[in-house]
């Protein structure tokens, strides 16, 4: 098992290393993997895409005319939906 150089720090680790583990510097061995569908590499960076995302928007706009509602003084239909607004959210960040 011959020792390499981590290219960021100069550590010395084994060739078979998956990832340094002095800085973290992942050690890539042959072709990099094309990323999933689920990904986006616009600049570099590696992006999930959400399927919640709409639910939670949804959610938080149910939310604020909920609250715009009870202090307007409809305290029962303001409540309902600032009760279901929130369930909303929690939907979307679970999906």
């Amino acid at each position: 098992m011959p020792l390499i150089a981590c290219p960021e720090c100069q550590a010395q680790i084994s060739d078979k290393a998956a990832a340094c583990p002095r800085c973290g510097l992942p050690m890539t061995i042959g072709p990099v993997q094309e990323p999933n569908s689920d990904y986006q590499v616009p600049d570099g960076t590696v992006t999930a895409k959400r399927a919640g995302a709409p639910w939670e928007m949804a959610g938080t706009a149910m939310c604020v005319l909920g609250v715009i509602l009870v202090v307007a003084g409809g305290a029962g239909a303001g409540a309902l939906l600032l009760l279901a607004g929130f369930f909303v959210v929690v939907i979307g960040r679970f999906n």
